[in-house]
């Protein structure tokens, strides 16, 4: 098993992951997680030349970390946050100054169409969420959710791409998402309960 160590960011869970972690902003053991923010990971040179580097689909960026460590995981590697480590990280600070919160905003909805398309789920799973985009596409624009209904708009100019990435020559071994994604729910499970007895 080649191991993969990251640094998460100690700073407060996003909404989103705050069901599942416990209270307060980290963990105080090794964890393992799905995957590592960019600011904050330490791998060896060769494994991130073994991985195939960074994906320059999602260019200029966002999901290129998520793509790089769903990789390792699919190759049979471990993703894990390291809580002795201290980052200090100014979230979307080159971007937004770059490219201001709007496009920042529509950027990462186009990437992580772009993921879901290049990575996720098996061929059945593909087929429906390409189906259901248009749909997507329509419900965004009625709620007014413009960013995500752009970032649709600019993912299909590049879904050929990230299909062509998905079916074409890999970089190294295809493990199930659903295997990988249900070993570390188990034992991010095992580890919330061990955490929660400390206390």
């Amino acid at each position: 098993d080649r191991l993969n160590v990251g640094a998460a960011e100690r700073v407060l869970p996003r909404q989103s992951d705050s069901q599942s972690l416990p209270e307060g902003d980290v963990f105080e053991a090794l964890v393992l997680c799905n995957f590592i923010s960019l600011s904050s990971v330490v791998m060896r040179r060769s494994t991130f030349l073994e991985l195939g580097g960074f994906d320059t689909l999602y260019r200029p960026g966002y999901w290129e970390d998520t793509d790089l460590s769903y990789r390792a995981w699919k190759r049979g590697w471990k993703v894990i946050y390291e809580p002795r480590s201290i980052i200090y990280h100014k979230v979307g600070a080159t971007l937004n100054k770059m490219h201001g919160p709007l496009k920042m905003e529509r950027l990462i909805r186009r990437n992580e169409v772009l993921f879901a398309v290049k990575n996720c789920g098996d061929l059945k799973f593909l087929l429906m969420y390409l189906s259901l985009l248009p749909w997507r596409l329509v419900r965004s624009l009625l709620a007014g959710n413009l960013p995500l209904a752009y970032g649709i708009c600019a993912a299909s100019v590049k879904i050929p791409l990230a299909l062509f990435r998905r079916f074409g020559p890999k970089h190294g071994g295809q493990r199930s998402d659903l295997s990988f994604l249900k070993k570390i729910s188990d034992e991010a499970s095992t580890d919330k309960s061990a955490y929660q007895r400390e206390r």
